[in-house]
Formats: structure tokens, C-alpha cells, sequence
């Protein structure tokens, strides 16, 4: 048993691990999710007046969405 947990490491540390593995992978999904989310704003509003005022409530809405995730 003590072998081990010298190769392998103690459970709290396992448990560690894992805990960071899972906010690193958290982080990694936020970061992607921000960056695309900021190409897609920015995409949004490059259409500035240019888009017509039927489309505009729909862009509206995906600039609202884009800001809110």
C-alpha cells in the first residue's frame, strides 16, 4: 500500500488533481468561449448603419446574447 502511494501519490493529491484538471478545462472553455464571442460582437457591429432596420432587432439581440455568455 505504501508503494503505492509513493508511485502513484496520495488520494488527496489525486483528488487535487482532478480538481484543478477540472478548472483548468473550465478556464480553457470560458477563455474560448470570450474570444469568439468578441469576433462575433465585433462582426455584429461592422454592419453598423448599413444593415436594414428589419434586420436590426435581430442583430440587437445576437450583440445582447454575445454579451450576456
Amino acid at each position: 500500500s505504501r508503494q503505492l502511494e509513493s508511485e502513484t501519490g496520495t488520494t488527496e493529491e489525486h483528488s487535487l488533481n482532478k480538481e484543478a484538471r477540472k478548472w483548468a478545462t473550465r478556464v480553457a472553455r470560458e477563455h474560448k468561449n470570450i474570444i469568439h464571442n468578441q469576433r462575433a460582437l465585433e462582426g455584429l457591429e461592422c454592419h453598423g448603419p448599413v444593415v436594414s432596420e428589419q434586420n436590426r432587432a435581430e442583430i440587437e439581440q445576437k450583440i445582447d446574447e454575445a454579451r450576456e455568455s
